[in-house]
């Protein structure tokens, strides 16, 4: 009864701050992400859907989904299977990589908590928390056994990663229903992982790790 009664109590404090919001509350939108970093653009382009709801003036939630990346593999007769790798490392038999069908493609997914500092149509937000990445092999692998086990040697079938995620920028507001916005974000894709990653790259991990991204957003 106690438990039902804080949770109404929450309820209806969420529920007054915000619909007494000046402003509106919740942005859907898209986003593209650069890394800052020497690889092939191409690769290593980040984009996917952004949502964020506030709480109040200063604070909310936010949540992207992102694809992220997709490594290839390949079959040597004399050595077996092969990879994950860019597409231009695995010696394909054709220049075309929407062709090859022996792939996974990898997903991120993250929830932060949100801080903004509205200054007039300009608002600065920092928003920080965990991460999730996920992979998953092609079509392929439900048909071609020797693929999914090379996958599956990788990483198992379909799996998540707890990874943690830094985000800050600026966001302009064209009209109350309507933004555009410019950010910097640090993602560490796998957390466990990233004193072996830290001590293995140097500084150049934090490099590697960063991109700059771009948005726009619909406000209700």
């Amino acid at each position: 009864m106690c438990r039902k009664f804080l949770l109404i109590i929450l309820i209806s404090i969420i529920s007054f701050q915000v619909f007494t919001l000046e402003s509106p509350f919740l942005g859907i939108g898209a986003e593209l992400g650069f890394p800052l970093r020497d690889n092939s653009i191409g690769e290593s382009l980040v984009i996917g859907l952004t949502t964020k709801f506030k709480i109040n003036t200063n604070m909310g939630v936010l949540f992207d989904f992102f694809y992220v990346n997709t490594k290839y593999y390949n079959f040597d007769s004399g050595s077996g299977w092969y990879g994950p790798d860019s597409f231009g490392n695995i010696d394909a038999d054709t220049s075309s990589s929407p062709e090859w069908i022996f792939y996974h493609n990898e997903f991120l997914f993250n929830l932060n908590f949100l801080v903004t500092i509205p200054l007039g149509k300009l608002v600065p937000y920092l928003s920080t928390g965990p991460a999730f990445l996920l992979m998953a092999p092609s079509e392929a692998a439900d048909f071609y056994p020797d693929f999914a086990a090379s996958f599956n040697a990788y990483d198992s079938s379909v799996k998540a990663f707890l990874g943690y995620m830094v985000k800050t920028g600026v966001e302009y507001f064209i009209i109350p229903q309507c933004s555009i916005g410019g950010e910097f974000f640090f993602l560490v894709p796998r957390v466990f992982d990233f004193f072996r990653d830290l001590e293995a790259m140097g500084p150049i991990y934090f490099r590697n790790a960063t991109h700059f991204a771009i948005s726009t957003s619909f406000w209700l």
